[in-house]
């Protein structure tokens, strides 16, 4: 967890409000981070398995005392902080947890040196309770207005990338803070898999995101539009932030990736 700048040689989080929580998976010496020293409920290396590794971004948490919603990284780790009793990112690793970012729970017999914890855990369900449908979208944020994007570029690797389905989500009704028309993208491409009844599909997005009809039509009208005429180079080296721009340019860009895979198409 850290602010959008990396931890100094010295181990100290600078300063800023981009803040985010991530959660590094697997196991690599080649990628150890060379700021903290090894965790002591760190688990030992698989070495079946010692090359693979990745990391998740959490963007929203709900709280369980009172349902609340908590969406945005930087925000998430405002309230770790505020959950703590802390003001920064480097008081909680350094003084609270100190120096352990282990996301596990130690061992039973462990003693515990921190003053305070946070570790993954199972959540309880209860025996009727079935598992939470995910949902995937492209990640917030991400457009094609980077300068070192070539507009005469199709395979540009930021080009190939703006549109893969790497944020993972459940609940969509609940993330209505940021990101809705992402969260619009991940339902209606999932749905679309099952039927070609535009309307039927409308209709279940409309229910499972929370969103007016009126609204999922219009995001259905600029999406296609995107898939039927849109143009790549129209996007490339322009910042996207409104839903219709952002509909016709993952139109676009499904056109553009169907184009791909058959040439002849």
């Amino acid at each position: 967890m850290g602010d959008a700048s990396n931890a100094t040689a010295a181990g100290n989080y600078r300063a800023g409000s981009l803040k985010g929580l991530d959660l590094t998976l697997g196991y690599t010496p080649a990628v150890a981070s060379r700021q903290f020293e090894r965790s002591s409920t760190d688990f030992a290396p698989n070495q079946t398995h010692s090359g693979l590794y990745g990391g998740i971004l959490v963007r929203t948490v709900r709280r369980i005392s009172d349902g609340k919603v908590i969406s945005g990284p930087s925000l998430l780790v405002d309230e770790i902080l505020s959950m703590n009793g802390v003001s920064s990112v480097s008081e909680l690793v350094q003084t609270m947890w100190r120096g352990d970012v282990s996301a596990f729970a130690p061992p039973k017999d462990h003693i515990p040196q921190k003053k305070a914890r946070m570790f993954l855990e199972y959540g309880p369900r209860g025996q009727a309770s079935t598992n939470p449908r995910i949902f995937r979208s492209p990640r917030i944020g991400l457009d094609l207005s980077h300068s070192e994007i070539p507009t005469t570029s199709h395979d540009h690797p930021r080009i190939l990338y703006v549109d893969k389905l790497y944020r993972y989500f459940t609940h969509p009704h609940l993330l209505n803070a940021n990101g809705r028309f992402h969260t619009f993208l991940g339902v209606y491409k999932a749905l679309k898999d099952n039927t070609n009844n535009s309307a039927e599909i409308g209709e279940e997005v409309a229910g499972l995101v929370g969103l007016q009809a009126s609204t999922i039509a219009k995001y259905l009208h600029d999406y296609n539009a995107g898939v039927e005429e849109g143009r790549l180079v129209s996007f490339i080296g322009k910042s996207v932030k409104r839903p219709p721009t952002f509909l016709r340019m993952m139109g676009t860009l499904e056109r553009f990736g169907a184009a791909l895979r058959d040439p002849k198409a």
